[in-house]
């Protein structure tokens, strides 16, 4: 597929795959969920998400991950990240979370974050860190203060579904993305990519082809598929 010559709609993160010609979709994987074979024509994002952790489970998963984002429909680590809503232990969250960054560091692919009330931890580790790769946190839909330090920390930002939704945050904060540094997303929410697409494009009264255009340059250039 060469993407870089054809326009694509990109949804940056869904839990299902859709079938549609017009669309690259990076599809979420839970360590359980990685087959020996994967779709030759499909991308995922590989993670252990922070609800979902259990120490028994520490050193099998992040070994599925460090070997499973070998290949090379895997473009990204993640889901990954820190919640305070969890119930998981936050340190242990942390702990796993570093894993997972480096693994990400070793193997040259981007990291997919999940990112609940959390910001501040983040970006510290970021700071501690120093990734090479890039940061890209997902379903944005937090305050614009939050989101100001992110972009200002070097983040991309994906937006989903909430974009749809009158006074949300994720409209509000939308403006002030840099272009270069915008991604799109369906999540868990049944519909096509497009819808989100279009209503960035009316928010932002840009021209839905010059949007589509700049998503998928930000999409070659993060994830290599220049």
């Amino acid at each position: 597929m060469n993407n870089s010559r054809q326009n694509y709609f990109i949804d940056i993160h869904t839990h299902s795959a859709g079938q549609s010609d017009n669309v690259i979709q990076i599809i979420n994987l839970f360590p359980e969920q990685l087959i020996p074979q994967l779709a030759a024509q499909s991308f995922y994002s590989l993670g252990w998400h922070p609800w979902y952790l259990k120490k028994e489970n520490n050193d099998a998963y992040l070994k599925i991950i460090s070997k499973g984002g070998l290949k090379p429909q895997i473009l990204a680590i993640g889901e990954c990240g820190l919640d305070r809503l969890s119930e998981v232990s936050f340190e242990y969250q942390t702990e796993v979370f570093k894993q997972q960054v480096l693994i990400a560091e070793r193997i040259q692919k981007p990291l997919l974050l999940h990112c609940v009330r959390s910001a501040n931890e983040i970006i510290k580790l970021r700071k501690e860190i120093k990734p090479v790769m890039p940061w890209i946190i997902h379903g944005y839909n937090s305050n614009l203060v939050t989101g100001r330090e992110l972009i200002r920390h070097g983040f991309y930002i994906s937006i989903g579904v909430d974009l749809m939704k009158d006074f949300s945050n994720a409209l509000k904060f939308l403006p002030e993305i840099p272009l270069d540094r915008l991604f799109f997303e369906t999540g868990d929410v049944d519909i096509h990519v497009e819808k989100v697409y279009r209503e960035a494009a009316s928010k932002l009264d840009i021209d839905l082809l010059t949007l589509k255009q700049q998503i998928q340059s930000n999409f070659n250039r993060v994830f290599g598929k220049e």
